[in-house]
C-alpha cells in the first residue's frame, strides 16, 4: 500500500506538472499573436525543478526503507511534489 500511494501519486503528480508546464508555456488563455507554439518556454523550467523533488523523494526512500515509514511522512513526502509546481511557476516566472 505505501508503494502505491508513491508511485500512484508520482505518476498523477507528474502528469499534473506536465499539462501545467505545457499551458504556461503555451501562452495560457490569452491569444498568441506570433504563431510560435511555445511563447513563454521559460516555464518548462517547472519539470527539472519537480524532477529534482521526485530525485529527493526517491532517495529518501532509497536510504530509509518503505515498510519503516509512517503514513505521516508519505503524505508529507507526497505534498512536497504537489507544493513544487507552484514553487516551479514562481520560479519560471522570475524570467518573464
Amino acid at each position: 500500500m505505501k508503494s502505491f500511494l508513491i508511485n500512484g501519486n508520482a505518476i498523477v503528480c507528474g502528469l499534473f506538472m506536465l499539462l501545467v508546464a505545457f499551458f504556461f508555456a503555451g501562452g495560457a488563455i490569452s491569444e498568441n499573436y506570433t504563431d510560435k507554439t511555445y511563447v513563454a518556454p521559460q516555464f518548462f523550467l517547472l519539470i527539472p525543478v519537480w524532477l529534482v523533488a521526485v530525485f529527493f523523494v526517491l532517495m529518501y526512500f532509497y536510504k530509509n526503507k518503505m515498510e519503516n515509514n509512517c503514513y505521516v511522512a508519505i503524505v508529507a513526502l507526497n505534498f512536497l511534489l504537489w507544493a513544487m509546481i507552484p514553487v516551479g511557476i514562481k520560479l519560471s516566472a522570475m524570467f518573464l
